[in-house]
Formats: C-alpha cells, structure tokens, sequence
C-alpha cells in the first residue's frame, strides 16, 4: 500500500484513533460527503467570481473517481494531481481520494524535469490534468485523465474503501542531496489535525478560507480541508492576483474571508497594501502564520489599526513530516511591548514537543537542544528513503507507545524558565524563502553538476532586514562572462522560481575555517552587478532617482544606473511585487507586465504613470468661455494649431453653437491621422466604428445609462470633439462645450426576425458612416425586444474618441454615476496635453533612424494567406474567440517570467510564427499595437486622473526567424518590442516610408494587440472580455463588434487568470482556424521552453492535431 514506508507515529487501533478524536473507519472523503448531506446546496468553492456548491464538487468528485477506479486506481495509489489554480484543484483530490488513491500534487508551475521525476519518483502511473497542462506530461509514461473523461460516469458516491491509516496525499519537500523528498501524510494524520484543533479555531460553515498557496505546498491542506471539513467555502486565489498585494486585499474585501493563512513575508506586503487605504470592514476572525516566525515589530500598524482580538493572529510552529501545524501561539500587544524573542507556543494535544540534545537526552531548560515532535501527526516517513526515514524519524523512547517515533525537526530551541519554546535558528544550513523551506544542498548539487565549475556555495542572505535572497557562490573551472546567464537557464530546468538563486557571484576559492570546511560567515556580500549598458551613468530624472532609491533600498545597494537592470543587480519574483508596491506609494504606478518589458531605471522611470504630473510645457489657456458673447476666434487662442482668422471662421461654422460652442482646437495624434485616412479610403461603412448591443429587463436601465454616458461625455473633452479636415491645411480636432448624444428610438417587427438582429443590422459599421463634423461620435439607439421580454441599446462610436484603457475608464465613471458616485469622481485630464507630447516625441531625431534601421532591405508586403488589402471594405470578415484557462495562464506567465520577458513577447512570437508560416517566409513584418502611454504624464496635480482618448498606436514590427532557437527567438522578439515601446509615437506613415516597399503598397497586413483587461468577471464561454464591465452597469452584453482596417487580426486580452484570443480573417480564410494555429505554436513554443530551449523555431508547428490527421 505505502511503499518503502515506515508506519506512522500514530498507526495503531482504537487508543490512537480515540486520542485522536476521529470516528473508527472514517477518511477525509466521507467527512466531505457528510457535508454534502448535511448542506448540498452551499457554497463549496468559489473561482473568479464562479460559485460551485458542496452537491456540485462532490457529483464532479464522483464522476472522476469511478473514472479513476475504471482505469485501476487501487486503495493507497498515488496519482498525480497535475491542474492549474481553479475549482479542479479541489475536484482533484476528493476524486482521487474517493478512489482509494493518495494525490501526489504537483505545481504546473515546477520545471518539466522536476515533475517527471516527482512522478516517477512516486510510481505515479496515472496523472489528473487539464488540456493546457497535458502536454507537459509527455514523455513520462503517465496517463493523463482530463475532466471531460469522466463526463459519463455516475456521479453517486462511489462505494468508500480503506481506513484512515491509509495514505492521503504525498507532498514533496526540498531535499539536501539535490532531489526533493516525498513526504506521506495519512488520513489520520489530517483529520486529527483539525479535530484536535478544534477547540482553539471553532472552524463552521460561516467561515471563508483563502486558498492561497500552491497545492503542492503543505498549507494547502490546512487551507481546503479546513473548509470543506466544516462546511465552510475556500476561495481558489488565482496565481496573478497571489502575486498582487493589492488585488488580494481587495478579494478578501469581496469574497468576506474570515480565516487568512499567510507566510510573515507574504503578509508584510499585503500590510503595505493595507495600509495605503483607509481602514476597511474586513470579516476576518483569524489570520494564522506559518512558513516562519513573523517580525512582531512589522506587526504595530496592523494592531494600531484593528487591535488585536478581531481578527486574532496566530502563528502556528511546524514541519511538513509533522501534518503542516505542530504547535498554536496566539500574538497580541502585549508580545510586542515585551520584545520578548520568537516563542513557539504550545503543542497541538496529540502531539508532543522535545529538547534534545545530541545523544537525544532532554535539554535542561535555558540549553539549546533540537526539537524533536512525537504523537498522531508525525507523518509516515519520505517515500522511498529507507535511509533518510530512518535517520529522521526516531523512536519515541520518550513516550509509553509502543512503536511510536519522534520527528528531528533540525530547529534548534530552548526552554525558556516560564515553560515557553524560544526558536533559535537550524542545525543545518536548510533556510525559508518567503516563508518556504528550501534546502541549499538542492541547489548546489545542481550548480556542482554543471560543466565549468569546480566548486559552489549557496547561502541565504538577508542584507537588508527582512528581504531574503539566495546567493551562490560559484568558484569557476575557467573565467566565462556569461556563467551566471548558463547557470541560470541551467537550474531553471529542475529548480522552482523561488529556488534559482538571485545572484551568483564568482570567486577564485571560497573562504574556509581552520578545520577546512566553507567559511559562510566569511562569504563576501554580492558586488554591484553593473549592466553593459553603462552603470555609472547616474538617474537623470525625477522619477529616475525615485526608482534608483527604491532599487537600492531592496537590493543592499548604494547606487544604480539609470541603465542597470533589476533582474541582473539580483532581482526576483518576489522583489518585483515588493518594488511595485514601493513604486506605488512613491507616486509612481507601473504594471508588473511593464516591468518585464522594460527592467532599466530609465525604461521603468519613463513607464511608469504618475499620480500627479504636469506636462512638461503646458501650454497657453484654452479658448475662454467667454469668446461665445459674438466675438470670433482668433489664432493667439488656440496656440496648438497653426490657422487664418479664415480657417477658423470656417471651423467656427460648421460647428453648431458656433465659436461659443468651442472649448479648443488642436492637430491630431499620430493613430487619429490613420484612422481619418482609413475613413476616407472606405467606400461604405468604417473599419474603426464600434458598436455595442447591451440589453435589460425594461426601459429603466437604459435611460439611466444614458444619463451617465451624457455625464461623462460632459466631463471629457475628447468625447466631445469633431474632426474636420476639408478646406484646412491639416485635420483637427474641435472640442465642443456642449455636445449631446442623439438616442433614436427604433419599432422593429418580431416577425421579420430577432430583434437584437435586425437592430445589429440596422447600424451595421460595415454600411454605416457617422459625420466625424457632428459630436459626439456617440450614438444610441433603443429598442423594445417583446419575444425575450427585454429592451436593447446598441451604442456606435468611433475609435477616434478613445482606446481600450479609455473604454475601462468610462466603464468605471458610468458606473460611479450610477452608483451616485459622480462627485468624487477626480477632475479630467485633456487629452491635448498627450497630443502634444506624442507629436514632439514622434519629431525626435532617432525615430526615422531607428525605423530605416529595424526595415532595411524589407522590399515587399508579408502578406499572410496573400491577403494584402488593407483598404478595402470590411465585409467578409469574421471573428472567432478561444479562451485559455488559469493553467495556461499559470503556464505562460512562469515561462515568461523564468526567461525575464513579458507574456506578451510569447505571444507576438506565437503569432510572428503563424505569420512566418501562412505567409510562406522567415523574415516576416506584422503590426502591433502599443500602449501609446509609456513615458507620458497623463495627470491633472489636482487630480492624478488618466486621461481619455486613443493613446494607442500601431506600428510595424520585424523578425527574422531564420534558423532562429526558441529560446533565442524570444529573446530576440522581446528586444524588439522593448526598442519598439521607445518609439511608440512615431507615425506609421513614416515607418512605412523607412523601408524599401513601393509608395502605397502595405508593409504588412496582419496586426497583433495585446491588451490589459482591468475590469474582470465572468463572461460566457465566447464572450467579449468587456461584459464583466458592462454587467457591473446591470446591463447585459449581447455583442461587441469592433473592427480594423488589416485583413487579418489577433487580439488577446490578458485577464490576469487567462487569456482571450479574438482572431478577425477576411474571407476565405477561417479565423476559428486562426485561433487554433496561435494556441498550437503557442503550446509549442512554450514546450519546448520548458525542457529544449535549443529547439529550432521552424520545428513548432501550427497545425493542431485534428488538422494534422
């Protein structure tokens, strides 16, 4: 049953199940299922905003398990539980225990490598996954069971086997000779974990737990079965919001958790986050500490705040080879006020706690000895490991158990006078990394066994109080440059991202002690890794020395350059959250997906989006309200255009109200003058108009959302403005004062169809035009949808008004309107200030340099499937979505940050692939949309408002993939976009003119956007990523149509738990097939990142396997 095991602590008959307090012949699964019972319809699980009840997890629990047995998972099997952060998490495991299994989790995000061994290592033939994830099992010998494999089995509870002395779960641990170990946890062993806690926590079916950690960390168990146990909900924390202190805040807001289990470090961040926010009306009853001992100093803010008794924090002493918890310590103000040392606090009942000393005798107290944990939770010994079990796990020659063992925890202690443990530090050299315990002997095995070093140290720093960092100390066989590069990509195959050390530091002989052994004491602190790019040439700007100074406060240094990279000065994914929340409350916002874009001071300093900036020229005073008293305009009034007192009367004109009514006039930005070509060249309808079909449950809500639209258009002048062009020497735009939005109320005939459908059709942007003189370019229209017992508003504007990001924001001030909210809204940023910096920048000196360079020899269209028109109309164009889940999302996101790049440069190398591929050539240029808002100061000081309006930008970008490695490829494709983000204000008319392709022939057309969705939620499978938006209007997405120019399109929007890929295809070809190529290269490329970065880019493929037969 238990291979190689060593019979738990607590494996005996009835004494030990009585002391234990467990019911005789019960398992986890069935006190599961006397929850189901008990409350079938509560809420069990909840994911992203999806709620499953308890009746729901078990029938899908059910439905595996018998499709686990089918296959032949016998009583105490270990079965691999191989899935992403979401609701399969927990389907996974109470379906394999209710098979008789034992689950071996596995973190998607571990290296390929270490997962097959774990499964191998475990005799694991057979491995719960998802679509996304069972790729990576190849190669393995394992099954995979996918969730729509058990579709067709029952889902009645399967016939219960074992007992509780039966294996429930294996959890691996980081090993000391370079291969983790496996340690085996009973049923037993869990259970009494909560029964005999119980008297402490009172956990019930009221309480919300957070599962935060990975479910192949030992927290894990605590976390879900500390719910489901008592009936309560555990809110699955996707991997990008554990990532943001501030997005986890505001879910454990949202979702009202009461018990918070978190490591100190990770807890020290979210107190950031806290802190930066007034006092909020949490429903906390417990934050528990475990991993490590917390700072108590680090927790005065927290008590001044809210006190100590609600919510009580906890910290809880214990070791995985004990069942996660040994020992409860309550901390309150009157701990901090004493400054008294780390205090374990007392044993959990069953369990016993022991100072020995070497020959394993007790301690006197006041002598330091080791901590030895007796009694039920002591675990089952290391699969596999007769040795190491064996030294490990002792016998209790202490207690009056027969057969009973003591847990070597190697943490020493001493026993303090009053009866307290005081924690004084290891016996070995094993440390905590935010929070988990990482054995260095792991990680110098693997340094040791690459060729070119002869010797190597690896050590835990804490330069700077409470920020941990690795540091290996690499004596090499011969002097490289590029050693700590191949050393990194060498341990990022076996190690996990917390385990690759942050710096590596070369020497000519480590230090040594008299008796020869590594003087670690002696270890010199890292030098200041300078960039090539120059490390002594200092911060220049503001913002600059900002992000310099945070620099050095994190990483122990004195100084930086404005050129040095956070990544090679000894960053990690754990400083990148504490560096944005610094950055934050500097003033200085910066998303984490920038920061892998750009990792320089100078790049980050010019990313990033201040809280209160004034433009660096502000210009002269707008047009004065009062010129309407019958006086014209003149030019000394509008000093950001160049115009006769003729141009302007003639402006003046064709504007309703006349000059009264104008507020400005200014040129266009350099995406505006696209788009305004674009719109002349069309000959029916507008490749850049967008319609929205929403729909409600009476006429009510419409008019409301009317009302708020018109108050935002009133606040915006960019939403107020027309665009006029003819009888002038170049377009402007003109903001009016006033503009109203015309709202058309429409009778259609149910008997000529759907309603929604003729509606589309009515004011289909393929056919319709709108007057670019007339604003706004807003336009609603109404209609009563009697067969569905609803009303829909279909909204047309134009792309000239605004961008995604513009899009989320009025999202969110329609909905403060809404809510009653409208006061506290900030003042508006003008967008004239943004169309006056891009046009500056996009006149800089290097920005045709930099195009004729990236373009030289670039003489004809790449022109996927031939298409090449880019001016013709839009009809024949369809669309198709695919969605990738929170594995692929987890799966991506660790790939990209492993190689230090963004997501996005994975998917415009996807993408570069598919074009490479369907337009029969290697060296390919597509277009890309940018943020347009890197480097730019958007905000009022009064108001650190974003302002509205289309930042963004298209532009051409190149890649020659010509015999190209992945793992090159992408290094290459995320330079590009680097160099391509510090030009992205340069005309694309002028990047065209760059290269060598004939006036008035496209230089490509296919374009690629990758966007940011901020506003998240569920939406149905094919849905636009924007109803989450318009659902928290109480409105409901019927269809979201917006199109280009370009024959051939690929969005994706980034949901922070997914993606969504939108592809648009001129006809013939199938933009669902599209879609379906991105996803295969994408898998490909991903692949053969985790375990052959070596691998030719011309060997991932596109087509997916159904196409292939």
């Amino acid at each position: 049953m238990m291979d190689d095991a060593v019979p738990a602590a607590g494996t005996g008959d009835d004494p030990t199940e009585r002391s234990s307090g467990i019911q005789p012949g019960r398992s986890l699964q069935q006190r599961f299922e006397d929850q189901v019972r008990r409350s079938p319809g509560a809420v069990a699980v909840r994911f992203g905003g999806e709620s499953l009840s308890y009746g729901e997890i078990n029938r899908r629990a059910n439905r595996l398990a018998r499709r686990l047995r089918a296959l032949g998972v016998t009583r105490g099997q270990r079965v691999g539980l191989h899935v992403g952060r979401s609701p399969e998490v927990i389907v996974g495991i109470l379906g394999i225990l209710k098979a008789g299994g034992a689950y071996l989790p596995i973190d998607p995000a571990d290296p390929a490598d270490r997962t097959r061994f774990m499964l191998e290592d475990a005799g694991a033939g057979i491995a719960v996954t998802e679509p996304a994830l069972a790729a990576t099992l190849g190669g393995t010998g394992v099954t995979p069971v996918l969730p729509d494999d058990a579709a067709a089995e029952p889902d009645t509870d399967p016939e219960p086997v074992g007992d509780p002395g039966d294996l429930a779960c294996v959890i691996y641990a980081s090993g000391s000779t370079g291969r983790p170990n496996g340690v085996q946890l009973t049923h037993r062993n869990i259970l009494r974990l909560f029964d005999r806690t119980d008297h402490w926590f009172g956990f019930g079916p009221d309480d919300v737990w957070t599962l935060f950690h990975s479910c192949s960390l030992d927290l894990s168990v605590w976390e879900i079965f500390g719910a489901l146990l008592h009936g309560g909900r555990v809110v699955v924390v996707p991997q990008a919001v554990s990532r943001s202190p501030e997005e986890f805040r505001r879910l454990l807001l949202d979702e009202g958790v009461t018990v918070l289990n978190q490591t100190p470090p990770a807890f020290r961040m979210l107190l950031q986050a806290e802190m930066a926010h007034e006092a909020s009306s949490h429903a906390l009853r417990y934050v528990i500490f475990s991993g490590e001992a917390p700072d108590l100093q680090g927790l005065l803010p927290w008590f001044d705040r809210y006190g100590d008794s609600q919510p009580r924090l906890i910290s809880m002493y214990g070791a995985t080879e004990a069942t996660v918890h040994v020992a409860y310590r309550p901390i309150g103000m009157k701990d901090l006020e004493s400054r008294r040392a780390s205090v374990i606090g007392e044993p959990i009942p069953d369990l016993t706690l022991h100072i020995l000393d070497a020959a394993g005798n007790p301690c006197p107290a006041g002598e330091i000895g080791e901590i030895h944990v007796g009694g039920a939770g002591v675990a089952s010994g290391y699969l596999r490991r007769p040795d190491l079990t064996a030294a490990r796990f002792l016998p209790d020659r202490l207690g009056d158990r027969p057969g009973a063992r003591l847990y070597r925890t190697g943490d020493l202690a001493r026993r303090l006078e009053n009866g307290d443990i005081a924690y004084h530090g290891r016996i070995d050299d094993q440390v905590r990394i935010f929070g988990q315990r990482v054995e260095p002997g792991e990680i110098e095995a693997q340094i040791a066994a690459f060729p070119g070093v002869r010797e190597t140290v690896v050590v835990a720093r804490e330069d700077l109080p409470g920020i941990r960092r690795l540091v290996a100390y690499v004596v090499p066989a011969e002097p490289g440059a590029d050693l700590a590069d191949r050393l990194r990509s060498h341990l990022q195959r076996w190690l996990p991202e917390d385990m690759v050390p942050a710096q590596f530091v070369a020497m000519d002989a480590l230090p040594r002690t008299g008796d020869g052994k590594v003087d670690r004491q002696a270890l010199p602190a890292p030098e200041q890794a300078r960039s090539r790019a120059g490390g002594d040439d200092a911060p220049a700007t503001p913002n600059e020395q900002t992000v310099a100074r945070i620099w050095c406060e994190l990483l122990g240094l004195e100084r930086v350059g404005r050129h040095d990279n956070f990544f090679e000065l000894g960053g990690d994914s754990v400083l990148v959250i504490e560096m944005l929340q610094r950055l934050g409350q500097a003033g200085l916002n910066v998303e984490i997906g920038d920061l892998y874009l750009t990792s320089t001071v100078a790049d980050i300093a010019a990313a990033a989006v201040e809280s209160g900036a004034v433009p660096a020229e502000e210009p002269a005073a707008l047009a004065p309200a009062g010129t309407g008293n019958g006086a014209a305009l003149t030019p000394g009034m509008l000093p950001l255009v160049r115009l006769s007192g003729d141009e302007l009367d003639r402006i003046a004109a064709a504007v309703p109200g006349g000059a009264a009514n104008i507020q400005d006039v200014y040129p266009l930005a350099p995406l505006q003058e696209g788009m305004l070509f674009h719109h002349f060249m069309a000959d029916e309808g507008d490749p850049y108009l967008i319609a929205t079909l929403m729909a409600a449950p009476g006429r009510d809500p419409l008019e409301r959302y009317a009302a708020a639209l018109q108050a935002v258009v009133d606040r915006h002048d960019i939403l107020r403005s027309a665009f006029l062009s003819e009888g002038l020497p170049e377009p402007v735009q003109v903001v009016l004062r006033a503009a109203r939005i015309p709202v058309e109320e429409v009778q259609l005939d149910p008997a000529a169809g759907d309603i929604a459908s003729q509606l589309a059709r009515r004011y289909d942007p393929r056919h319709v035009r709108l007057d670019l003189a007339a604003a706004p370019l807003i336009r609603l229209c109404i209609a009563e949808d009697r067969p569905n017992n609803r009303w829909l508003m279909l909204r047309i504007h134009h792309h000239l008004l605004e961008d995604h990001a513009t899009d989320e924001m009025m999202n969110d001030e329609i909905v403060a309107i809404l809510e009653g909210r409208g006061d506290s809204l900030p003042a508006p940023a003008p967008y004239r200030d943004f169309v006056m910096q891009a046009r500056a920048l996009a006149r800089s000196d290097d920005v045709q340099a930099f195009f004729t360079d990236m373009l030289a020899g670039i003489e004809e269209t790449t022109a996927p499937f031939g298409l090449s028109n880019i001016r013709g109309s839009t009809d024949g164009i369809a669309e198709a979505r695919h969605r990738l889940d929170s594995a692929w999302a987890a799966r991506v996101r660790r790939i990209a940050m492993r190689n230090r790049v963004s997501a996005a440069s994975l998917f415009h190398l996807a993408w570069a692939r598919v074009v490479a591929v369907c337009a029969g050539r290697d060296d390919v240029v597509f277009g890309t949309v940018l943020s347009g808002r890197h480097g730019l100061r958007q905000g009022r000081p009064e108001s650190g408002a974003m302002a509205f309006g289309p930042f963004i930008n298209t532009l051409p970008l190149r890649i020659d993939l010509s015999g190209a490695k992945v793992g090159d490829a992408l290094r290459g494709m995320h330079g590009r976009i680097v160099d391509l983000v510090r030009h992205e204000h340069a005309s694309l008319a002028m990047a065209q003119a760059c290269s060598g392709v004939a006036p008035g022939v496209p230089l490509f057309s296919a374009i690629l956007n990758y966007r940011q969705v901020r506003i998240r939620g569920d939406s149905p499978e094919g849905n636009h990523a924007m109803a989450a938006a318009i659902g928290r209007m109480g409105l409901e997405l019927v269809s979201y149509e917006e199109r280009t120019n370009y024959p051939l399109g690929l969005a994706v929007d980034d949901l922070g738990d997914g993606f969504v890929l939108e592809a648009q295809a001129q006809a013939p070809v199938d933009a669902a097939a599209v879609c379906g190529y991105v996803v295969e290269a994408l898998e490909g490329i991903v692949a053969a990142l985790e375990t052959a970065p070596e691998t030719p880019l011309s060997a991932v493929g596109i087509l997916p396997a159904a196409e292939r037969a």
